[in-house]
Parts: C-alpha cells; sequence; structure tokens
C-alpha cells in the first residue's frame, strides 16, 4: 500500500512539474 502511494505521489509530482515546464517554454 505504501509503495502504492509513493508511486501515486511520485507520478503526480512528475506530470505537475512537466506541465509546469511545457507552460513555461509555450
Amino acid at each position: 500500500m505504501l509503495h502504492i502511494l509513493v508511486v501515486t505521489t511520485t507520478l503526480l509530482h512528475f506530470m505537475v512539474t512537466t506541465h509546469h515546464h511545457c507552460k513555461v517554454i509555450a
């Protein structure tokens, strides 16, 4: 359960960071 939580949190953080990075480039 904890592993799933960590993966989900990491994935969410990655998505947010990527979206922000792409937004900055655009």
